[in-house]
């Protein structure tokens, strides 16, 4: 219940920040561990319906990138592909280095 209210109050910052047009604070971030840490509120907002796969390769660079953004941008994919799965399906979640 703890860690759920938590995330509940994060994702609640970042749709607060994004209302406001907070500016972006781009800093190095490990893509494979917040996909990662974002698998668990990824399956409780998806449902049941959709299997989450991910395929992170391993030794990714870091990224530039705001992570309120990031994590805002996986989650907006993720429910747009849900609702493009009227019958469930498989999410897959993908990182690898160019």
């Amino acid at each position: 219940a703890k860690d759920g209210a938590s995330r509940a109050a994060a994702l609640t910052n970042r749709l607060l920040g994004f209302a406001r047009k907070q500016p972006l604070k781009p800093v190095a971030l490990d893509l494979n561990g917040h996909v990662e840490g974002m698998i668990e509120l990824l399956a409780r907002t998806l449902g049941d319906d959709i299997v989450i796969e991910t395929r992170l390769a391993p030794h990714v660079d870091a990224v530039m990138a705001d992570v309120n953004q990031l994590e805002n941008v996986i989650l907006n994919l993720s429910v747009n592909a849900r609702d493009a799965m009227a019958s469930g399906g498989v999410l897959t979640l993908a990182a690898a280095k160019r």
